[in-house]
Order: C-alpha cells, then structure tokens, then sequence
C-alpha cells in the first residue's frame, strides 16, 4: 500500500466514522439531524469549487490517479464534506463559529502539508485555505444551527436553495462527464444567453416558491423543516406544486439544451416520482397536519398545471396616499386590473400606525409588504402574467433594484399622517 493510498483511504473513513460515532452519542434530533445532513449538503458542491479555484489560481493540487472528478480526489472530496459538515455541527453544537473555524483551520494547517503527495501545496495555499472557511465551513455550520433552531428562516431558505442549485449544477455536470461530453460556456454567445434566460424562467416557480415558504409559512421547503402554517399565497394561489415542476422543467431544459439523454432521463423519473410517491405521502402528511383547509385548498388548485386566475380565499389591503399625485395613479390602475380580494384604501385611513410607502397587508398579518414589494404582492393577485411581474419584482437583489430607481425618481419615502376616524379604526384587518 503506498502513500497516496493511504492518506485517500483515511481522508475518507476517519471522517466517515467520526460522523458515525457522533451520530450515535449525541442521538441527534429530527432537526439537529437534518441541519447536519445539510451542512454536508452544502460543502459537496462548495468544495468542489474551492477546488476548481485553488487549481485556477495554483493554492494547491492534487497529484492523483483514479476516482478523480474535475481534477478532485473523490474520496478526500466526500471526507471533507462530512468533516466540515455533519462532524463540525456535531461535535461543535454551541462552540462559537470563530473557534470552530479555528480549530478546523489548525488541523487543516497541521494535516494538509502531511499529505504529500497527493496534495501539492503553494506558498500561498492558506490564501484558499482562508477563502475555503469563509465559503463552505461557516456557512455549513450556521446552516446546521438555524435548522436545528429553527431560527433565520429566510437565511436557512436562502442556504437550501443555493444548495439545491450546486447540487443539480454538480449532477449536471456529472451527467456530461458519464455521458463523456465534452462542454464549455461561453457567455458572451447568443445561444449561451438565451438558453440561460429560458433556465431563470424555468426556475422562477420554484425560486419565489422558496421565498414564499419563508415569507408567509416561516419554513422551507425541506420536508424535515417545513412551514408552520398552509401556504397559498403568491405564487401557490396558481400552482400547488412549483418546485416540483421548475426542478422537472429544469432537467428537461438542461437535457435538451445540453443534449444529454441523462438529465433527460432525470427529468422522466422526476415526474414518476412527484406524481408517484411524493403525491401520496405529501398529499397526507398535509391532510394530516392542515385538514379541511387544504383539503379546499387542493379542490381548486392544481398540482402542476397553474390557473389563469388565483384561487384567493382571505382578502388583503393595499394602502395608497390620497394626497400624492403619483400615488392616486397608481391606485386608478391598480383599480382597472381588478386585483382578486385586495381592498385598495387610503393611507391616511391606516388603522394603527402612520405609513411611510404604500403598504400591502394580509388579513393574518402575515405578510406585510411595502413600496416595490407592495405593488408586487396586488400584481401577484391579478392574473398570471401580472403574478409572473409581481414575483420578479419580490425577488431579492431585484426588488432593492427598483425599489432604488422608484426613490431617485421622486417615489421614496414620505410620512402620511392619519386622519383618526371611528369607521377606520373598527375596520381591523
């Protein structure tokens, strides 16, 4: 048995039953449990991108033969995913971040020269070693956390879709590299960013899906860390299964796009799948939990074929100025879309509070929306290619976006003062 063999085999069992010792002393809980498992999640493909970089800028190598993937040792890959992962939020349940990261950074400092040579190092090897903690260890670790606390829910969402997104970017390429393809991107070729542009509108459902599970259910869409309460706002109001058909769609366009029969292949036992085995469990684990209102809920949405209009069981209100001249424009077309539901009211007959921006609020108080966002969640409540502008719009990065272009163009904020009124004030929302 040579050197590299060695170390290959221990940089992946050691960790391995590390995670298992663990696993059996600290008997992890349902979510202690799944925000381990995520943290994993999370390193496989982050750390494969660590390793494509420390390539592009010499950190390191690998001087390997044999289970090779992008130029990373498959086994030291997995070993380390699960040791910045499921081992780090094991083992460091409560240790602060800044301790865990320089615990595992002085093994890492310890071990990595010991590795030769199936790992090469530069002078400046630390450089990504640094760059490695700060991208996949902590964000791992935080990610465990959250989702055992069930804290942070927009950030753990945001965790779990980026995660989804690395794993189907590293099945995807995976699928080209079975399939023996050779394949590149170029960004600036037409074909390139229209196929790209075609991908984002096939991952829109799914995308402000996710968002929508953290707005309005407090939850994400892992069954193991699902929302607290029925969600049928946005973009469920048209489809009760989005994510399930942009991951199916994406795996066909990808297929398509890319000519692999794999990820065709894919999307083919996606579809068994959701209309198979998830239909069933998911249909009576939410019966279960939700009862009558989901039961309605269903009756009048489709799984995978969406509505034109939504289906809209609980009014909302919207709240403009009457004194702003652009404001009572806004309210004149919000008025002739005829948005389903949504009561169009004076700001300055607010019930509780003075408003700065036009102000959208659900009956539950669950969702509470204003400027940009606000418009967007009356849009989302027109028809289905206004819900499509509306979720675009709610989207993060691209509501600040225009939230921004509205305040340089005179729509910032501005305190509206209420006219106090018995017949406001008994209205409630």
């Amino acid at each position: 048995m040579n050197r590299s063999f060695a170390i290959r085999a221990l940089s992946l069992y050691v960790p391995l039953l590390a995670a298992f010792v663990l696993w059996n002393w600290r008997k992890p809980a349902r979510a202690e449990a799944t925000g381990a498992v995520l943290a994993s999640a999370w390193n496989l493909p982050a750390l494969l991108a660590l390793n494509l970089l420390a390539g592009r800028f010499g950190w390191w190598r690998f001087n390997a033969l044999g289970a090779v993937f992008l130029g990373t040792p498959v086994d030291l890959w997995l070993g380390w995913a699960v040791l910045w992962g499921c081992v780090a939020a094991l083992l460091f349940r409560r240790t602060p971040v800044w301790i865990v990261c320089g615990y595992l950074g002085f093994f890492d400092w310890m071990v990595m020269p010991l590795c030769t040579p199936l790992v090469v190092l530069d002078r400046f090897w630390w450089v990504g070693e640094l760059v490695g903690l700060a991208s996949c260890l902590v964000p791992a670790v935080y990610f465990a956390r959250w989702t055992c606390q069930r804290t942070h829910v927009t950030r753990r969402a945001t965790l779990q879709f980026l995660a989804f997104s690395g794993m189907l970017a590293l099945g995807t390429v995976l699928a080209l590299t079975v399939s023996q393809r050779a394949w590149s991107f170029d960004l600036h070729s037409k074909v390139t960013q229209i196929a790209l542009q075609l991908l984002f509108i096939l991952a829109l459902p799914g995308l402000t899906a996710v968002q929508e599970f953290a707005v309005a259910g407090e939850g994400t869409p892992l069954p193991y860390d699902p929302p607290s309460r029925l969600v049928t706002s946005g973009i469920y109001a048209y489809i009760a299964n989005p994510m399930q058909l942009s991951t199916t769609l994406l795996l066909f366009g990808l297929g398509v796009a890319l000519h692999s029969k794999w990820l065709f292949f894919a999307g083919l036992i996606s579809v068994v799948y959701c209309c198979g085995l998830a239909a069933w469990t998911e249909n009576a684990d939410l019966k279960l939990r939700y009862g009558d209102e989901f039961v309605k809920y269903r009756s009048h949405v489709r799984n995978w074929l969406p509505r034109w209009r939504p289906w809209i069981a609980s009014p909302s209100r919207i709240y403009l100025s009457e004194d702003c001249f652009k404001c009572s424009q806004m309210t004149s077309f919000l008025r002739r879309l005829k948005p389903l539901n949504l009561e169009i009211l004076p700001a300055e007959e607010h019930p509780l509070y003075d408003l700065e921006r036009m102000t959208y609020e659900s009956r539950d108080g669950v969702i509470h929306a204003q400027g940009i966002a606000a418009l967007a969640r009356a849009l989302e409540r027109v028809n289905l290619a206004w819900a499509i502008a509306g979720m675009l719009m709610r989207l993060p990065g691209v509501k600040q976006l225009l939230q921004a272009i509205v305040d340089v163009n005179g729509g910032g904020r501005f305190r509206v003062e209420r006219r106090i009124c018995d017949a406001s004030a008994n209205r409630g929302i």
